[in-house]
């Protein structure tokens, strides 16, 4: 046998082959040996020092269904640490960037598509970063290999291909690549500016939000992490991206693991109150750990083995963790004290750090009051995307302000949509509701009344009445004009006395129209014609429209009616499950306490169907059945028109046939007082 060159490996080979192998890995099975392959490559072999180094890491299986490998790309800190290990000779001159940063340990789990089956034909491929786990502290020729943890031996190959990709009956195998060869060189000046430039202007000029400028503004942030020197690491800084993501931690983390923290220091410092530099809570944070690291003379070093000196690391761990929060007050005060003088798109993106940093602080800051004032005073000048947040997500703050002049100047007058941005008119018109019913009425009725239908479609919604009986003639003359006036809205508010034109409408159009969904206009015909309104939802699900409770979701409650409750009763027996599961939504969120009964002799029904075919039920195949159960368990549990005592959870919980049914009635029942006991 020759190694490495022989990529392949016969049958009727006897013995077993060591654990490790150069460019492969081999197993003996019944005297029959089944090998995979990693082949590790790179563009090119010639780098800069800091030049990003793009490796490819090739699968494959000699014998199909043998071997399979984890696609995971990163985990919660974006290296998916320890599962490909990059080992580089010689390692004198080389050294983890993270080391002794949050990033260098493992940040569990890691979104996956399962594992890849191997082949020999198609290669399994992976693209990484050698500069994230190794950074080269000066030039020279060095020698790179992969020890990888993502294989896993099949041992059952005839397993389905739901077992192989989810790694039942599998172990694990560590797997060595072939060796590349990388020449690092000392970079000209003149191209680390260059490089510097370039990022700097893709970060500042790219906003698109399409994959493509995602992965150039991500590629670009770390161009400048990667260069590690202190213009870089500026630039970086001016552009720390406010988002709690992965790739914003790999930029913060480049701040944090530059070789330059002391020069660094008081340049971000001066940042913190520059006029035109945007301050975010990211920025604050960075530069507080940032403070720590220089104070303290660098990175916690590894965890010792002694009691003693255990002992020590830590309580000097615990000392640097009171220090970095006492830092981060200070840089907090500061920052709110310079906000104001912030000019421009700074000043407002600056606001909104200081929001973001205020709503994890108990106390409310006293410096709170102050930006909301201004905030308020400047609305119409804030960014569209910043006002519909301040409407939505910070409301709770704007509620006790002077809103409300505010508000009735931006309904007056709505501002220009930031582009892939919806306008906040119909959101202006919820808070002036919120905080001016009688005003808000006003202005809704105003909209409905419009000819041709009203702007805003979510606020118009906000009424408590029943029916807006003055509204048929308004839907009458859209009719008339062939409208077609909104089937949310008549379903909404028209009264009875117009359900025959509405109906004629409603079968002209879908005369011209296949397979059209009845929702949500088969609510208003349930009210107010009843056996028309049931053939429209029969009709519905023969066209595979199946989700009442979807249906329902705008109109909520107004959309129940006696004969809808009946129909959806009736329907807990369908042997289509989206139908069953959207009357069991129905009947826990708007029925009567007359639907009970019929919701427990569905569940019981379904826990006799899959009793001992629970592991079924698990898989994904039992998706569907999964989600009714628990629907159905929603709907007894937290029902509108009852409340299950104790006895009646417990009842629920053993009724049970899936784990999260389980978890989720026993969160009920210890939130009653109660001891989950099944």
């Amino acid at each position: 046998m020759n190694l490495p060159g022989n990529l392949g490996m016969s049958k009727g080979v006897y013995g077993c082959m060591p654990r490790r192998l150069y460019w492969m890995a081999a197993f003996c099975v019944a005297s029959t040996v089944y090998a995979q392959a990693l082949r590790l490559s790179a563009p090119k072999t010639t780098f800069y020092l800091g030049e990003a180094i793009p490796l490819t890491l090739a699968f494959t299986a000699e014998t199909p269904r043998t071997f399979v490998a984890d696609s995971r790309l990163q985990d919660r800190v974006g290296r998916l640490n320890g599962t490909d290990i990059f080992v580089v000779d010689p390692a004198g001159s080389t050294e983890d960037p993270l080391r002794g940063l949050p990033g260098e340990g493992s940040g569990m789990g890691g979104l996956s598509g399962g594992n890849a089956i191997l082949t020999s034909d198609k290669p399994f491929r992976i693209e990484r970063t050698l500069n994230e786990w190794v950074r080269f502290r000066e030039p020279g020729t060095y020698r790179v290999h992969v020890q990888s943890h993502r294989v896993r031996r099949v041992t059952n190959p005839a397993g389905s291909d739901m077992d192989l990709q989810i790694g039942a009956n599998s172990t694990p195998v560590e797997v060595v690549s072939n060796e590349v060869t990388l020449q690092i060189l000392a970079p000209p000046p003149e191209w680390v500016s260059a490089q510097i430039g370039e990022a700097a202007a893709i970060l500042d000029g790219t906003t698109g939000t399409d994959s493509a400028s995602v992965r150039e503004r991500q590629s670009a942030g770390l161009t400048l992490r990667f260069l590690d020197t202190v213009e870089s690491a500026v630039a970086l800084a001016k552009r720390l991206p406010d988002e709690n993501s992965v790739d914003a931690f790999a930029l913060h983390s480049g701040i944090l693991d530059s070789h330059h923290r002391a020069e660094l220091l008081p340049q971000l410092h001066e940042l913190l109150a520059a006029p035109d530099q945007p301050i975010s809570e990211r920025f604050v944070s960075t530069l507080a750990q940032l403070a720590m690291l220089v104070e303290s003379g660098g990175v916690m070093p590894p965890f010792p083995q002694g009691d003693v000196d255990r002992q020590a690391w830590q309580a000097e761990a615990q000392r640097r963790t009171e220090r970095l929060n006492e830092l981060r007050q200070q840089l907090i005060a500061e920052f709110a004290q310079s906000a104001g003088t912030k000019t421009g798109a700074a000043w407002a993106r600056s606001l909104n750090g200081l929001l973001n940093i205020a709503q994890n602080m108990q106390p409310q800051p006293a410096w709170l009051t102050r930006v909301l004032g201004a905030l308020v005073t400047n609305f119409r000048t804030l960014p569209g995307r910043m006002q519909r947040d301040l409407l939505e997500s910070r409301w709770r703050w704007l509620r006790d302000t002077d809103m409300l002049p505010t508000l009735e100047a931006l309904y007056s007058n709505p501002p220009k949509p930031d582009p892939g941005y919806p306008s906040i008119a119909d959101l202006v018109l919820r808070r002036l509701y919120e905080l001016n019913p009688a005003r808000g009425r006003q202005l809704i009725l105003e909209d409905l009344h419009r000819p041709e239908g009203p702007r805003n479609n979510q606020s118009v919604l906000l009424l408590p009445d029943e029916t807006l009986p003055e509204l048929d003639e308004v839907f009458r003359a859209q009719l008339a004009r062939g409208g077609p006036p909104s089937s949310l809205l008549i379903a909404r508010y028209a009264t009875g006395n117009i359900v025959k034109q509405v109906e004629a409408a409603y079968a002209a159009h879908n005369a011209q129209v296949d397979h059209t969904c009845p929702f949500p206009l088969v609510f208003y015909f349930l009210k107010h014609d009843p056996t028309f309104g049931a053939q429209e939802l029969r009709r519905g699900f023969a066209n595979r429209c199946y989700d009442m409770g979807r249906g329902a979701e705008q109109l909520g409650a107004s959309a129940m009616s006696p004969a809808l409750e009946k129909l959806a009763i009736e329907h807990l027996t369908n042997p289509i499950v989206p139908i069953k599961r959207g009357a069991a939504e129905m009947l826990g969120k708007y029925g009567s306490p007359s639907a009970q009964q019929p919701l427990w002799e569905t569940i019981e029904y379904f826990r006799a169907w899959w009793k001992d075919q629970e592991a079924e039920l698990a898989k994904s195949g039992g998706a569907e059945s999964h989600e009714l159960e628990r629907t159905l368990t929603t709907a007894l549990g937290k029902s509108s028109a009852w409340t299950l005592d104790a006895a009646g959870l417990r009842r629920l919980l053993s009724l049970c046939s899936s784990r999260d049914c389980r978890s989720l009635v026993g969160d009920w029942l210890r939130a009653a007082g109660e001891r989950p006991t099944q």
